[in-house]
């Protein structure tokens, strides 16, 4: 009996394993077709940087002289069109403001932009300079950026006062605190727009500059107009970085991940460190006087001073900066 049980039993295996039949090529074709357009349809909504670039030294050929071009034209058409718009919000609000409002929020931008390089301009530098975009750069550096423009933002919170009173201009003190809290507003923009230009994206931030500048001036306009005198100039800074904010998001379509690491932001921390220092230094010539006519003669001489010196930037802005 054991012999016919184990003769029934394989039967019935030889059984099962013929009625098992060879998938045919038209199901495996169809299996196919559905994956390709699931892994599409995946890829169109969100960028995925998964495939790191090859170490190679780039080659300067046609097609990357095409795109140098094209960078430079949508950059001076992005300068051109900045210079022109906030010339005339600037000369609609100077009508609107007195000259010691206008002072006052010039001497607390010159420390908000400080502290926006700190918290943010060095660190996204590391993305247009990397050899490799991996997914471990990109949000290493974005939360990065996103911790330090929180941690800015408290330490300008406290210290604004005590610096104000140091310079003898504590009616800048307000718009210091609030200036500060734009840095996080604008952090959740800047990695996706380094990104963004990583790959020669300058008609989209000529774009981004040119709508966010304009409905920014109107918002500052009307908030002049309503008598919020230089809170309005802050309205226009929270506008506009949100704005920016958000068509950068839209601009690339990229999701931070979790891929945070120590061992990365140790990699790229010194370069994100000079290019701060740089920066910094480029800003304390050009605030420097601004800090000396606030403390010794007043917030209205540096407002008069930055009224008159709006020209000669925009000459400067527009010559120089689309080539550097």
């Amino acid at each position: 009996m054991a012999v016919a049980a184990q003769g029934g039993e394989r039967h019935s295996q030889d059984g099962n394993k013929a009625n098992i039949q060879p998938m045919n090529d038209d199901s495996r074709t169809s299996r196919q077709a559905v994956q390709k357009v699931q892994s599409s349809a995946s890829k169109s909504s969100i960028r995925k940087l998964t495939e790191p670039e090859d170490d190679e030294p780039g080659i300067y050929n046609a097609e990357l002289r095409k795109k140098t071009r094209w960078s430079i034209l949508w950059t001076v058409v992005r300068i051109a069109s900045d210079q022109m718009f906030s010339f005339i919000v600037f000369v609609v609000l100077a009508r609107l403001l007195s000259p010691h409002e206008i002072g006052t929020f010039a001497l607390a931008m010159a420390f908000a932009e400080v502290s926006r390089v700190i918290a943010i301009q060095g660190m996204v530098q590391n993305i247009p300079r990397a050899k490799k975009l991996t997914p471990e750069l990109a949000d290493t550096v974005f939360w990065t950026n996103l911790a330090m423009s929180f941690a800015v933002a408290l330490v300008v919170l406290g210290a604004a006062p005590i610096i104000m009173d140091v310079i003898d201009q504590p009616d800048a003190a307000g718009p210091l605190q609030a200036l500060g809290f734009v840095l996080p507003i604008a952090a959740l923009g800047a990695t996706h727009m380094s990104l963004r230009l990583r790959e020669f994206g300058h008609k989209s931030l000529a774009l981004r500059s040119v709508v966010s500048g304009t409905i920014g001036g109107a918002a500052a306009i009307g908030a002049a107009f309503a008598g919020w005198g230089i809170w309005s100039l802050v309205v226009q800074r929270f506008v506009t970085e949100s704005l920016n904010a958000l068509m950068a998001w839209l601009s690339y379509k990229w999701v931070p991940g979790r891929g945070f690491s120590m061992k990365q932001l140790r990699e790229v921390w010194g370069f994100g460190f000079n290019i701060a220092l740089t920066q910094i230094l480029g800003l304390l010539p050009r605030r420097a006087l601004d800090l000396v006519l606030g403390t010794v003669i007043g917030a209205a001489a540096v407002g008069i001073y930055r009224t008159a010196g709006r020209t000669t930037e925009l000459v400067a802005s527009g010559t120089i900066s689309p080539f550097t």
